[in-house]
């Protein structure tokens, strides 16, 4: 999170340049797979879509759809490979009455286990999850460019400043001689 409490991209290392083709990698955190990754049938860019799913319901029940850290990988695939479009995964979450029918359904759409008609694989593409009722609302302009407060910030800011006094960036960068100074972030440059 950004001191702004913007989520921001790190650790690329398992990201995978889309050319069009049917894709065969297995790379990613186990528990954000698709089914037509855990089968190994190939897949697109509706990958990412199921993820955003898988996150969006882990951050409103504050628990995984398929299992959880214990569950064997086996088993977490299994459950994967076996989601059906008639199965409500929130039937077990403890919270599921707090949850509105619009989050659900996106949940939904976006966890559908054909990857051809999951919400965002159509010829509109993002832009139908951007049009679904949960985030009609959002000011996706105001969003992308920065300019919309995220509720939490205060929160983040607070953290920043928490770790700047800390001393967890001399750990991070104990060679630093090493590193050319225009990859140094600007307040790592002092160390």
């Amino acid at each position: 999170m950004t001191s702004q409490g913007y989520a921001q991209l790190a650790d690329l290392g398992c990201a995978r340049e889309m050319s069009g083709q049917q894709q065969f990698t297995m790379c990613g955190d186990p528990s954000y797979l698709s089914p037509e990754q855990v089968k190994t049938m190939g897949h697109n860019h509706t990958v990412d879509f199921w993820s955003l799913g898988v996150l969006i319901y882990e951050m409103l029940t504050g628990v995984l759809p398929f299992g959880d850290a214990d569950t064997p990988e086996t088993e977490l695939y299994k459950n994967i490979s076996g989601h059906t479009k008639d199965v409500d995964c929130f039937e077990k979450a403890a919270n599921a009455d707090a949850i509105s029918e619009d989050a659900k359904d996106l949940v939904a759409s976006l966890l559908y286990p054909e990857s051809d008609q999951r919400i965002g694989s159509g010829a509109k593409g993002c832009e139908d999850i951007k049009q679904h009722p949960w985030l009609k609302d959002t000011h996706w302009k105001e969003l992308t460019q920065g300019r919309l407060p995220a509720p939490h910030a205060d929160i983040c800011s607070v953290k920043t400043q928490q770790n700047i006094s800390r001393d967890l960036e001399k750990e991070f960068v104990t060679d630093a001689e090493a590193m050319a100074s225009e990859d140094l972030p600007e307040e790592l440059e002092m160390f």
